[in-house]
């Protein structure tokens, strides 16, 4: 039987001869690749890259799920989408295949092969599986008595999908190596939004990209203050400034949190690589001047600040040290980034106005309907049969404008849609989730609290959010349902390794 030679015993001329043969193996058609690829579309370079990272990750790794795993999580927050079907009204949900999609159907038929004919595993549902379970079945019945079935219907099968990725995640992320590429994945996403918002910021412009379905309205502020201030505000690879707030206000408490415990507790690379996100993060949330993105991080790191004193993971220390860096930041915005002051001291171009107009609007709406509402996707349609009294001392055309879109306001949306059994659901279902850390006796590690902390506080911070802005069937629910799927399986996973040291002890 032949040996297998080791790195010792093999002639160092022959291994550097293998590797540079190898090398102009993989690296000549690449090259010949982006030559060819040189005078297409930005969105068409990103593609290209993005597969040959997946086909590279996919034969180094030999893990196949795993691969499939960390390009959903990249790709997950990256609007960069395909219409297949789309309803009448501007702001009806439609049927859209998203860049992530593709990974998500992988990901779903290698973990479905493995999971239940590899290891013969029967299908898993927890209280908290069907809570959500009932929660959509809801939305369903919901859709089918619509005033507008098919955008019902259309919205409904996108809310399917949120499901199907919240209980992947919450099984496959039992295994520690597996949440470990989750926030690796993360991270690598947040460099590439990162590196395109500084470069839609220093440009001032969106450098829009194919596919992208990004909207000039609000992007573009002109504040009065002795002499006019021209703001731009950079959305990345989201399609407005509102959800690149939103995507920060989910990860933002997660890494300060990791950033608090030192180089102590986590690893050095862990550390930085937090204290960077919060950092290159907050300042991504000041320019992206979203108001409800400020507010809603700033409950955020309340509760975590609250409950971590509460638990014994945040000191005294740490709240003097995050008030000063709050103070000190908030002088240095106002001096460095005026346009951040005058975003809440100006006056706001009729955003403020037009909410609360089409709040009275929803209200109206939902007297009308109470109990049941109008079904999933039957808002748009409404609102043109709907005038409140609120609407006569509104121009027409600004009449017209706001019955385009949906009340920014995500509770009174779900009241409106589902009924109050539908905002009962919704809440019932936010409540276990930010509830869900609590009864929690023992923790593994102090690393494992403060992740599972920081993520109740994501998910919190949307609860805010949701009062200033409409959350309807885009990126911004399908990351709150990955939140959902990371906070399950941490909790679960910091449950089997407790149980298991119980028994080794």
């Amino acid at each position: 039987m032949s040996s297998v030679p080791t790195s010792s015993s093999a002639e160092p001329g022959s291994t550097v001869t293998r590797d540079l043969v190898a090398s102009l193996a993989f690296g000549a058609p690449v090259a010949l690749l982006f030559a060819v690829i040189a005078h297409e579309t930005a969105t068409w370079q990103l593609l290209i890259f993005l597969a040959i990272c997946f086909a590279a990750a996919l034969f180094w790794f030999r893990d196949t799920v795993g691969v499939f795993l960390a390009m959903f999580v990249m790709t997950a927050p990256v609007d960069l989408s395909k219409a297949l079907i789309i309803p009448g009204g501007v702001y009806s949900p439609g049927l859209s295949l998203f860049l992530s999609d593709f990974f998500l159907a992988g990901l779903a038929l290698t973990w479905a092969f493995r999971y239940f004919i590899l290891n013969g595993q029967p299908l898993h549902l927890d209280r908290l599986h069907r809570l959500a379970l009932l929660f959509l079945a809801w939305l369903w019945i919901s859709a089918l008595y619509s005033h507008d079935k098919l955008a019902g219907t259309l919205a409904a099968l996108t809310y399917s999908k949120f499901f199907l990725v919240y209980y992947i995640l919450s099984l496959m992320l039992r295994e520690t190596r597996y949440f470990r590429l989750t926030l690796l994945s993360f991270f690598a996403g947040f460099l590439l939004q990162a590196m395109y918002v500084t470069a839609q910021f220093a440009t001032g412009s969106p450098l829009e990209l194919q596919g992208a379905k990004i909207t000039e309205l609000g992007t573009r502020l002109v504040f009065t203050a002795g002499e006019a201030i021209h703001s731009f505000r950079p959305s990345g690879f989201l399609h407005h400034p509102n959800v690149l707030a939103d995507y920060l206000v989910f990860l933002l408490p997660t890494s300060f949190a990791l950033a608090l415990l030192g180089k102590r507790l986590v690893s050095p690379r862990l550390w930085w690589a937090a204290v960077f996100v919060s950092v290159v993060g907050s300042c991504m949330l000041v320019v992206s001047l979203s108001r409800g993105g400020w507010l809603s991080l700033a409950a955020a790191m309340v509760f975590f600040i609250a409950a971590g004193l509460r638990q014994g993971l945040v000191k005294r220390l740490h709240v003097s040290a995050l008030l000063s860096a709050a103070v000190i930041g908030a002088a240095v915005v106002a001096i460095a980034y005026p346009a951040a002051y005058l975003r809440i001291t100006h006056n706001d171009q009729r955003s403020t106005e037009s909410r609360f107009a089409m709040m009275d609007q929803a209200l109206k709406i939902i007297r009308e309907n109470p109990v049941l509402g109008v079904g999933f996707g039957g808002y748009n349609r409404a609102a043109q049969m709907t005038t409140p009294e609120s609407f006569s001392y509104l121009s027409p055309h600004f009449q017209d404008e706001l019955r385009k879109g949906v009340v920014h306001n995500k509770y009174l949306l779900v009241t409106a849609e589902h009924g109050l059994v539908g905002l009962a659901l919704f809440i019932l279902l936010l409540w276990r989730f930010v509830s869900l850390v609590f009864p929690v006796g023992k923790w593994r590690s102090q690393v494992h609290f403060a992740l599972a902390l920081g993520l109740t506080a994501g998910i919190v911070g949307q609860t805010i959010f949701y009062i200033f802005d409409h959350f309807y069937a885009d990126i911004r629910p399908a990351l709150l349902w990955v939140f959902f799927g990371l906070l399950h399986g941490l909790i679960a996973l910091n449950h089997l390794a407790s149980k298991k040291e119980t028994v080794q002890q």
